[in-house]
């Protein structure tokens, strides 16, 4: 029963994982730049942050699955070799589970509301701070493609 549990759990962070690196380099390198140069610039930004709130649900399922099969591993004292390794993976989870919740939770909720304002990146004092929130954005879904690839990979070594 442990065994099938462990396959189970370990096959269900493996694809959360793969759908999170594979929806983060899809919107990234094709949708965001495809939508970009076929639409205005006003209504690009809302259709994106319509794919981005819906790929924000995405992730955060994403995300459970990961943090499901850390809390069975761990229950179960599956680590086996390195436990250098394992803490490792353990703090790469930690890492995408904050950078993960704080994009979703708190730095798009803003961007939406911004958008939904009418306010444009980078006119005005409102503008600027659009702008900066949609950095932060971009830098957050990096770190989780990185955060995700290195857990994934420690996930394969263990």
């Amino acid at each position: 029963m442990k065994h099938a549990l462990l396959k189970t759990t370990h096959a269900l962070e493996v694809v959360s994982l793969g759908l999170m690196m594979g929806g983060m380099l899809t919107l990234g390198a094709f949708v965001a730049p495809m939508v970009f140069r076929s639409f205005p610039v006003d209504q690009a930004g809302a259709v994106m942050t319509v794919i981005f709130r819906r790929f924000d649900a995405v992730l955060l399922v994403c995300l459970a699955g990961v943090a499901l099969g850390e809390v069975v591993r761990f229950l179960t004292k599956a680590d086996k070799g390195s436990k250098l390794l394992a803490r490792l993976r353990r703090v790469s989870v930690l890492g995408l589970m904050a950078v993960t919740l704080y994009g979703s939770l708190m730095v798009h909720p803003q961007i939406e509301a911004f958008q939904k304002a009418g306010v444009r990146r980078g006119v005005g004092v409102e503008g600027q701070a659009f702008e900066c929130l949609h950095k932060t954005s971009e830098s957050l879904y990096k770190t989780d493609f990185v955060l995700s690839t290195v857990t994934l990979i420690l996930l394969a070594l263990i």
